[in-house]
């Protein structure tokens, strides 16, 4: 039997986690809750309610708490039994309640939003919201100018790469292996799934064009034929990557593959990724491949693949030139991407994002938030005269001096202030040759 006598009372118990819900503008949740109330007695539908944020919901938890305690006491174990039958309607406004609470939330308080389901600033004066699990934006020099659980473990599904790409241009670096190798594909590499240029077995392909799939459109299938050609195995592969990892100082990095495919023991963290990235565009050839937007992979037998770059930044940021994206249903939305401006270099990672299109804008903002707070300064270019010395007992009296390097200076705008100051010898006895040190400048912060 239907009774309206003891509904308010289980209203004011259940109207807590419906304002909870409401705030956070999860209707769903709202309805499990009310739903959660009417499974047990007027105490216990109060313990989760109770758990809610004090300072939104303290004076209706109270009364709540107050109305559980005099049902109890008042009408005992029988009485609650039948309260229970009796607060369908009040479960029903509950809901209703926190439907359309919810709904205001989400129309007209945005940021309140995004504070209670996960929207958070990555440090105290960066007012971008991220919601990615992890999420840093560095400098070229790695200082950290924002961060949120940047070295918690997870899985980064293809930003795994960007190591294997090290890796490469490492034995490219050591001789070990040139771009014009020849590299015959065996049955492991033209079979692995996922993002793939379909590289024929036994066919051969350049390690140039290999490196290009790789950076261009992810291609698992190039990552395992690089690796066999570098190490003889994927499994030698790995164990140069990690011994990689260890020289990096990469401590919350492991990995058990060069794709990023899922397993059970690989992870890293958005901290490292940024790392293994900053390191990568030290390689001039890469941006010779990150750069493309689109391109054709030609086959041994003529067949073509389109390659379109995963990483829609090269093509949709003014600036961003390289960069890696990663997916799985463990790892989430990933990317690793960099771009510079006015000669100022960032480099931005988010980790576990929800969706392809947030990863971009979290990113993006971050971009943003970099180029319009920061600057680097040149101080002193490459190559940039920087007096003259006398010389004795030469042809000339005198040889130009100029710098063999650039100092430069990051930090937030307005707060770069430096002076070079040189030190050289007052004069120099011939024979002088071009390449000779004869003193040092230096960047001294104001």
């Amino acid at each position: 039997k239907f009774s309206w006598r003891f509904a308010w009372q289980h209203l004011a118990v259940g109207l807590p986690m419906a304002f909870q819900f409401s705030i956070t503008a999860i209707g769903t949740m709202v309805i499990q809750s009310a739903l959660n109330s009417l499974g047990s007695t007027a105490v216990a539908a109060f313990t989760a309610g109770s758990k809610i944020d004090q300072f939104a919901t303290q004076p209706l938890a109270s009364l709540g708490v107050a109305v559980a305690t005099y049902t109890a006491q008042n009408y005992g174990a029988r009485e609650l039994e039948r309260i229970k039958k009796g607060v369908t309607g009040a479960a029903i406004i509950a809901t209703v309640c926190g439907i359309v609470g919810g709904f205001v939330v989400i129309t007209f308080a945005k940021p309140l939003v995004a504070l209670f389901v996960g929207g958070v600033s990555c440090q105290a004066d960066y007012e971008v919201a991220v919601t990615a699990k992890e999420a840093i934006l560095v400098s070229e020099d790695g200082q950290v100018l924002a961060e949120h659980n940047a070295t918690e473990h997870r899985p980064i599904a293809s930003m795994t790469k960007i190591m294997t790409l090290l890796c490469v241009y490492d034995a490219l670096d050591d001789n070990k292996i040139s771009l014009d190798d020849q590299v015959c594909v065996s049955e492991r590499a033209a079979s692995m799934g996922g993002s793939q240029v379909f590289l024929e077995q036994g066919g051969t392909y350049t390690v140039n064009n290999l490196i290009k799939s790789v950076v261009v459109c992810s291609a698992n299938d190039s990552c395992v034929a690089l690796a066999e050609h570098v190490s003889g195995s994927v499994e030698s592969f790995v164990k140069t990557m990690n011994e990689k990892c260890a020289e990096l100082g990469l401590v919350d990095t492991h990995f058990d593959n060069c794709t990023g495919l899922p397993a059970v023991s690989q992870y890293s963290c958005a901290k490292d990724v940024s790392v293994m990235l900053r390191n990568l565009v030290k390689h001039p050839h890469y941006f010779s491949c990150s750069r493309i937007w689109m391109e054709d992979f030609a086959h041994p037998g003529g067949r073509v693949t389109g390659m379109t770059n995963t990483n829609k930044l090269v093509r949709f940021y003014q600036g961003c030139d390289g960069g890696k994206t990663g997916f799985t249903s463990e790892a989430g939305h990933c990317l690793a991407a960099t771009a510079v401006r006015n000669g100022m270099r960032v480099f931005a990672v988010v980790v576990g994002a929800t969706d392809s299109k947030t990863r971009f804008k979290e990113v993006s903002d971050m971009f943003n938030y970099a180029f319009a707070n920061y600057e680097q300064k040149v101080y002193l270019a490459d190559n940039e005269k920087v007096g003259d010395i006398d010389v004795v007992g030469g042809k000339a009296k005198s040889a130009e001096v100029v710098s063999d390097g650039q100092l430069t200076f990051f930090g937030k705008k307005g707060q770069s202030a430096c002076t070079v100051t040189v030190e050289q010898l007052d004069h120099i006895q011939a024979p002088v040759r071009k390449g000779d040190i004869i003193g040092t400048a230096r960047l001294l912060r104001d």
